[in-house]
């Protein structure tokens, strides 16, 4: 008969003993998982309302300076203008049609409006010369005490130089205006007389 374990006998396991597991029941240690989640929730949306907040304050921030900064520009370019000397030295054409003189200058030769006081009076300017525009009802148009009389006309003028004057004369002919003569050269430029809608004579120059 083989040598072992004596028949009949139960087998028993020696080792350390295992408790079965339990569940955890959150009840019993006093946790509530619904009421953690709430929690977690309310703060999510505390955040996300900060977060909101956040960023339409940033919004307005930025607004706010963007227009602190146009405010600030346009206070500079006021003042400046304010401040800018009007020129001390003018040049006085007698004028016929004073609204039709402005509209000549401002429109075809680059100056810009000053003072209109139609149809009396009116000035333009550009590049630092001012033009007055002197109508029939201006004090500057008044008889002298031999009874001349002041009339647009005569052959002294302003002188406005451009860099191209065969396109000049081409568009300005285009546009209707007259010209007393051709364009001559001369041994410092190119040049020619246009009048304006009274007369007077304003030169387009070209230099060599």
């Amino acid at each position: 008969m083989p040598i072992g374990r004596p028949f009949g006998k139960p087998v028993v396991s020696i080792g350390p003993r295992r408790e079965p597991t339990r569940s955890l029941d959150s009840s019993q240690y006093g946790l509530d998982v619904g009421s953690d989640k709430t929690v977690l929730e309310k703060k999510k949306g505390s955040l996300m309302n900060k977060l909101i907040f956040s960023a339409i304050l940033l919004c307005l921030l930025i607004s706010v300076a963007g227009y602190s900064q146009v405010k600030s520009d346009d206070t500079k370019a006021s003042k400046q203008k304010e401040d800018k000397p009007m020129s001390t030295v003018s040049i006085r054409y007698m004028i016929d049609d004073v609204p039709a003189a402005v509209k000549f200058y401002t429109t075809h030769l680059g100056f810009a409006l000053d003072l209109d006081a139609s149809p009396a009076f009116a000035s333009v300017s550009r590049d630092g010369v001012r033009l007055l525009l002197s109508g029939k009802t201006s004090s500057g148009r008044r008889a002298m005490p031999d009874g001349r009389e002041p009339v647009p006309g005569g052959w002294n003028r302003i002188q406005i130089q451009v860099d191209d004057l065969d396109t000049e004369v081409k568009r300005l002919r285009e546009a209707g205006l007259k010209f007393r003569n051709e364009i001559v050269k001369g041994p410092g430029g190119s040049q020619i007389l246009l009048d304006d809608p009274s007369g007077n004579p304003v030169e387009l120059f070209q230099p060599m």
